[in-house]
């Protein structure tokens, strides 16, 4: 597969990233190098298309430019990276629905443990005793010499 694309997106990106003058940027003489190990890093196990791409490598860029106040590594660039088109759309984690249906789950994971009732009472020495833990002992050195 042609790469060639990819490389000359990340040299674009490079030079906007470079008129900003972020911290830890390399320096002038690694760039290419720099590109190199990006375009492996980005590439591996992942397949890319210019039409389907292009511009969502732009965006990640752009992305990066108005985040970053340090150069960034690979894996931002791919964090940056939009969806592709058509993606299912990600849940957020801490939406009120995830939080129900969370909330369920471990009902009813208590449930079948025993330690709650269908009515979501807890039974005796049942799931608030099983989350019980001892209070942890503080760390104590011991020196072996003197303890002879």
């Amino acid at each position: 597969m042609d790469q060639t694309w990819i490389r000359n997106e990340i040299a674009t990106g490079f030079q906007k990233l470079v008129t900003l003058s972020l911290d830890r940027q390399p320096a002038a003489e690694v760039i290419p190098g720099t590109v190199m190990t990006w375009l492996e890093v980005i590439t591996t196990g992942r397949e890319f298309t210019p039409e389907r791409d292009r511009e969502r490598f732009r965006k990640a860029f752009r992305t990066l430019a108005g985040r970053c106040t340090h150069w960034p590594a690979p894996r931002e660039f791919l964090d940056a990276l939009p969806s592709l088109p058509g993606a299912p759309k990600v849940l957020r984690i801490d939406s009120d629905d995830n939080k129900r249906r969370g909330m369920q789950a471990l009902n009813e994971i208590a449930e079948r443990m025993g330690w709650i009732d269908a009515d979501g009472d807890a039974n005796s020495n049942g799931l608030a005793d099983c989350l019980k833990t001892d209070p942890v002992k503080p760390y104590t050195e011991v020196d072996d010499d003197s303890a002879a």
